[in-house]
This record gives C-alpha cells, structure tokens and sequence, in this order.
C-alpha cells in the first residue's frame, strides 16, 4: 500500500543569457548543496528528498512539507508582526538547534 505525503518542488531555472562559465559553476555549486543538503537529518533542517531536471535550463529540488508553513509566514499572520517572548524563544531554541546541529557535523555545513 502506498502512502500519500505533502511535499513541495521548488524549480531552479538557469538562465539561457549566462555564460558557458557562469552556468557550468552554478550547476557545480547546485550540485555540491543537493548532496550536503541530502546528507542533512535533523528535525529543525527542512528535509531535501529528491532533485530531477526538467529540461536543459531548469530543474527541480523536492522538499519536505511544513505543515506549520514557513517561519516567516507564521511571523507576519501574528498582530502587528509581534510574537509572545514564549514562543519567540521557543523559535530561537529551535534555529540555534538546527544551527548547532549543521555546525557540529563532521564536515560542517556553516
């Protein structure tokens, strides 16, 4: 039986007017982050599940749903912008948490 999950897709573009250079060292760079991104499990670290191209100048980067949406969509629905100190600490736990954990690693990521 197959389980139906929420993901997102976020699409890459590579612009036709860069240089054979500018592009090479952009998909280099997209590359290098795919596979560290891919090797990254934590629970404060948006999870990359896949990557696919979808034509010469565009590809794809799957991620994992947040439910809760993003840290910047939750700031701006709150009253003036403003959250309680409860849970403005309780999201700077969480970001430190995830910065430490990309930071700890045995190749870190920051």
């Amino acid at each position: 039986m197959h389980r139906l999950e929420w993901i997102v897709i976020k699409i890459h573009s590579v612009s036709t007017h860069w240089s054979e250079n500018h592009r090479q060292s952009y998909i280099r760079h997209a590359i290098r982050e795919y596979q560290i991104h891919k090797s990254l499990h934590h629970p404060n670290v948006t999870a990359l599940l896949d990557v696919f191209e979808i034509n010469e100048s565009s590809f794809a980067t799957v991620l994992e749903y947040c439910e809760e949406g993003s840290l910047e969509e939750y700031t701006q629905s709150r009253d003036e912008n403003r959250l309680p100190e409860k849970e403005a600490k309780l999201i700077i736990t969480m970001l430190v948490a995830g910065l430490k954990y990309l930071n700890d690693r045995k190749l870190p990521v920051m």
